[in-house]
């Protein structure tokens, strides 16, 4: 299991600064790992409940881009601040948190 998060837009936003950020599963512990999944599979049903609530942004908001890879199967998710669906936003900051750049 990979996840990769792109963050782009917002206020001063800066394009040659923001690198996705990648969340290997293979390099987390047991119990951060079974986080992992059942974030993913907690985002990919808010996507599919919601799917007109991806996007709705407010100017100059982030932009938000995961991109869920499960045994060699890929899924998108996308959201803009603010995100509305908890699902995702947890998700998010699990990325943020422990992923790489």
């Amino acid at each position: 299991m990979r996840v990769e998060l792109t963050i782009d837009g917002g206020f001063a936003w800066i394009p040659g600064l923001a690198k996705p950020i990648v969340l290997d599963g293979a390099r987390l512990a047991g119990s951060d790992l079974a986080e992992l999944r059942r974030l993913c599979q907690a985002a990919l049903a808010a996507r599919n409940l919601h799917p007109a609530a991806q996007l709705a942004a407010l100017p100059d908001a982030r932009r938000y881009q995961l991109t869920i890879d499960i045994d060699g199967e890929r899924h998108d998710v996308t959201a803009a601040d603010p995100v509305s669906q908890p699902a995702v936003a947890e998700l998010i900051d699990f990325v943020r948190a422990r992923g790489m750049r």
